[in-house]
C-alpha cells in the first residue's frame, strides 16, 4: 500500500511540474533532468525504471527539493550527485538502496572552528587569497573574495597567516572563535608611512619623507636625542654636553628661521611634545620614526612646521595574540676620548718663563729656579705644587643602566602595550665618598608607557595612550662647563687642591690673591661645596575615538583626540662656604719641612639650605578630523579635513591657537 501511494504522489508531481526531457534508464546508466523537485520524486522515478527497491524511516526528509540531470550515470553516481548536499546518507546491498540521515561527525579531542578576516593594518582593505596555514601541518585554507577564512583546529594550535608583500604573523588560537587579523606590510614599495595627520602609501607619496623604525634607533644611551645622529637623511643632531639628562639640538635641513624658533615640531602620537619629553622616551616603546621635510609635506602643520616635523608613533597591541614580554638590560661603560693631555708643572714653569723671554729684552721671570727645582724634585707636594687638576676632579670612566621590560598583545575586542623604562645615570666627578656633599651626577629615571585600544563594535574604537615620566637628578650647583673650563685654564703650580687635615675638623682648600679680597677660585671646592636636587614629573594621557561611517559611504571615518599634558618641576639647593688658604711667602723651612699657612677666607661648618623652588605648566590639545579614503579600480582618492585647538598655561594668563586644516591625494595604480 505504501509503494502504491507514493508511486501515486510522484507520478502526480511529475505530470504537475515541468519535469522536461524524462527518460528511462538505459543499459549502463541512469538519464534524466529534473528541475526543483521533492527527492520522493527522484525516489519512485528510480524504482520505476529500474529494478532497486528503497528503505528509509521517518527520519529521512525526502521533502527536501534538488535539481539533477544526469545521462547515463551509473545508480551510485546518481545516488552520490542526488545526495552530496543534503543530510542523508545511502548504502547499496543487492537491488536494495537503503537511506538514513547522516550522522554529525565527531570532532576529535578539543577542536572546533574558527573563522575571521585579514586585513591591511595600513588601510583596513581586506586581503583576498592570504594563506592560512596550521603550524607544523599541512592544513591550510586561504581567505575568500571578502578576506574571510574558516579552519579547523586544535585550541593549542597556532595559525600562520603569510600574503605576498606582507610580513607572516603567527597567532595562537586557544579558545577563540572569531579571530580576525591585521598584516603589517613587509617591503619599502608596499609599506606605508606616517605623514601629516595621516597615513599613506609610501608609494604614493610626493614630498621630501624619512621614516625609520624605533628599533634602530637603539644606542647603549638612556638619551633618545643623542642617537638620532647619522640615523635619519637631512637631520643635523649637535651634542654640546655629556651631562646625564643633557638633549641634543638637531635641526631639518638647517636652520630655517633666524630669530625665533629653529627646532623642528615634533609630534608623539598626533600631540606636540618639547625635544626634553622626546629625549625619554625609550626606542623600544617607538613603532616609527618619520621625518616630513619640504613645504608639501609639513603643509598641514602651517607656519609650525616651517622648520620640518618629527612624528614619532608608539607601539600597540595586536589583536588575538597571546602577550608577548621583552625583557632588556643594558650596562654601559663611559669614557671621555680626545681628552687634552696638559704638561706637567715644570714644563709649564720653563715655557712660560721662556715666552716672556722672547717678548721681552729685559724680562724678570715669573717663576724662579728655587720653584722649578723644588717642584722638579718633589721637595714639598704643598709649598711646590704640581696638580693635574683633571685626574684630581674626574673619573677615567663610568658607569650607566638602562633596564625596560614591556608586554604586548591582545583579545578580539582589546589589544594593550604597556612598557617600564629604568635609566640610571651617573657622571664622572670624583668626589670624595667621606665628605659632607655626595655630589656627584646622579640621574634615575622612570618611564612608564600605557597603550589600551578597545574596539566597542566593529565601526567603533577608543584608544587610550598614557606616557608618565618621574625624574630625580642630584649634581652640584655649578654647570658642567664652568668646571670643565676651570679644570682645563687653572694654574698647575700656583696653589695645591687641599691642605692636609690638621684634626681641626675643618677642610682647607688651597688659592691666592689675585688682589687685596679677591682670590682665586679653587676648581676642587667650586665642585665640592655646592649642591643640587631636581625632581620632575611628566603626565601626557591622551584619549582617541575612531568611528567609520561606511554606512554613509564606503571610506569614510571621524577622528577625535583629547590630550592633557603636565609638567611639574621641585628643586633646591645646598652649599658650603669654603676656607681659603695659601703658604705665606717665605715660610718654608727646608730642613724642618715645616710652612705657615694664612688664612685667606673665613668658611662655614654649617651647610645652607634654599627653600623649594617650584614650577609647572599644562597643556590642553583637542582636534577633530573627518576622513575619506577609498579606492575604486586602480584609483585612489584620500581627504581630511581638521580642526585643532591647543591651549598652554605657563602663567595666570594662557596663550592658545587654532585653526582649520585639510588635504587631498589621488595616485592611479599606486603611481
Amino acid at each position: 500500500m505504501k509503494r502504491l501511494l507514493t508511486a501515486f504522489l510522484s507520478l502526480f508531481l511529475l505530470m504537475a511540474s515541468d519535469l522536461g526531457n524524462l527518460a528511462h534508464a538505459q543499459t549502463g546508466g541512469l538519464s534524466f533532468s529534473m528541475d526543483n523537485q521533492p527527492l520522493s520524486a527522484y525516489i519512485s522515478h528510480i524504482e520505476q525504471t529500474t529494478d532497486y527497491v528503497f528503505v528509509f524511516n521517518k527520519e529521512v526528509d525526502t521533502s527536501v527539493r534538488i535539481t539533477l540531470s544526469v545521462n547515463g550515470e551509473p545508480v551510485e553516481t546518481v545516488l552520490r550527485k542526488l545526495l552530496e548536499k543534503t543530510d542523508i546518507e545511502y548504502s547499496v546491498n543487492g537491488r536494495q538502496i537503503s537511506l538514513k540521515k547522516r550522522q554529525a561527525a565527531k570532532p576529535s579531542s578539543g577542536k572546533h572552528m574558527v573563522t575571521g578576516v585579514v586585513t591591511d593594518s595600513g588601510s583596513d582593505e581586506t586581503l583576498i587569497g592570504v594563506g592560512v596555514m596550521v603550524k607544523g601541518t599541512s592544513t591550510g585554507t586561504i581567505t575568500d573574495e571578502t578576506g574571510t577564512y574558516m579552519i579547523d583546529v586544535d585550541p593549542d594550535a597556532t595559525l600562520i597567516f603569510s600574503y605576498v608583500g606582507f610580513r607572516n604573523s603567527e597567532v595562537l588560537v586557544g579558545d577563540l572563535a572569531i579571530l580576525n587579523v591585521k598584516l603589517e606590510p613587509d617591503n619599502e614599495i608596499m609599506s606605508s608611512v606616517v605623514v601629516g595627520a595621516g597615513v599613506q602609501k609610501r608609494i604614493s607619496v610626493t614630498g621630501s619623507i624619512t621614516s625609520m623604525e624605533g628599533d634602530k634607533l637603539r644606542a647603549p644611551s638612556s638619551s633618545l636625542t643623542n642617537n638620532l645622529a647619522g640615523q635619519l637623511a637631512g637631520v643635523i643632531s649637535v651634542t654640546t654636553s655629556g651631562e646625564p639628562g643633557s638633549t641634543s639640538s638637531f635641526y631639518i635641513r638647517g636652520i630655517n628661521t633666524f630669530g625665533g624658533r629653529s627646532t623642528p615640531l615634533i609630534m608623539l602620537d598626533g600631540v606636540e611634545i618639547s625635544s626634553a619629553d622626546l629625549n625619554n622616551i625609550p626606542s623600544e616603546t617607538i613603532e616609527s620614526f618619520s621625518i616630513l621635510k619640504d613645504a608639501s609635506a609639513t603643509a598641514i602643520y602651517g607656519a609650525r612646521g616651517a622648520n620640518g616635523v618629527m612624528l614619532i608613533t608608539t607601539k600597540t597591541g595586536t589583536e588575538n595574540t597571546k602577550a608577548k614580554i621583552n625583557v632588556t638590560y643594558e650596562h654601559s661603560f663611559l669614557q671621555p676620548v680626545n681628552v687634552v693631555d696638559y704638561t706637567d708643572g715644570v714644563t709649564f714653569m720653563e715655557t712660560y718663563n721662556y715666552a716672556q723671554k722672547m717678548r721681552s729684552s729685559n724680562p724678570v721671570p715669573k717663576y724662579s729656579d728655587i720653584k722649578i727645582a723644588g717642584t722638579r724634585d718633589g721637595v714639598n707636594e704643598y709649598v711646590y705644587p704640581d696638580v693635574d687638576w683633571y685626574s684630581l676632579m674626574l673619573k677615567k670612566f663610568t658607569m650607566n643602566e638602562r633596564a625596560n621590560i614591556n608586554i604586548q598583545g591582545g583579545g578580539s575586542h582589546v589589544t594593550y602595550y604597556m612598557s617600564l623604562q629604568l635609566n640610571h645615570d651617573s657622571g664622572m666627578l670624583n668626589v670624595p665618598k667621606s665628605y659632607s656633599l655626595d655630589n656627584n651626577h646622579n640621574q634615575m629615571r622612570y618611564i612608564f608607557q600605557n597603550n589600551l585600544q578597545y574596539k566597542v563594535t566593529p565601526s567603533t574604537t577608543l584608544g587610550l595612550r598614557m606616557n608618565a615620566q618621574i625624574s630625580n637628578l642630584k649634581s652640584p650647583n655649578t654647570s658642567t662647563d664652568e668646571i670643565f673650563n676651570q679644570v682645563y685654564n687653572n694654574n698647575p703650580v700656583l696653589y695645591p687642591a687641599v691642605f692636609p687635615d690638621d684634626g681641626s675638623g675643618i677642610m682647607k682648600f688651597g688659592s691666592d690673591f689675585i688682589s687685596s679680597g679677591s682670590y682665586y677660585t679653587n676648581p676642587y671646592a667650586n665642585m665640592l661645596n655646592s649642591f643640587k636636587e631636581v625632581n620632575e614629573s611628566k603626565l601626557n594621557v591622551s584619549l582617541n575615538f575612531d568611528q567609520k561611517l561606511d554606512f554613509i559611504t564606503k571610506g569614510l571615518s571621524v577622528t577625535a583626540l583629547v590630550n592633557f599634558n603636565s609638567w611639574s618641576n621641585a628643586s633646591y639647593t645646598r652649599s658650603l662656604t669654603p676656607y681659603l688658604y695659601r703658604v705665606v711667602p717665605g715660610s718654608y723651612n727646608v730642613v724642618a719641612d715645616r710652612y705657615v699657612l694664612e688664612l685667606l677666607r673665613e668658611g662655614e661648618t654649617y651647610i645652607n639650605q634654599s627653600g623649594i623652588s617650584k614650577t609647572s605648566d599644562n597643556l590642553f590639545y583637542f582636534d577633530a578630523r573627518l576622513n575619506y579614503n577609498r579606492r575604486f579600480g586602480k584609483h585612489t582618492v584620500t581627504g581630511m579635513l581638521m580642526y585643532m585647538m591647543r591651549q598652554y598655561r605657563y602663567s595666570v594668563l594662557p596663550s592658545r591657537n587654532q585653526g582649520f586644516s585639510g588635504g587631498a591625494t589621488y595616485d592611479y595604480d599606486n603611481r
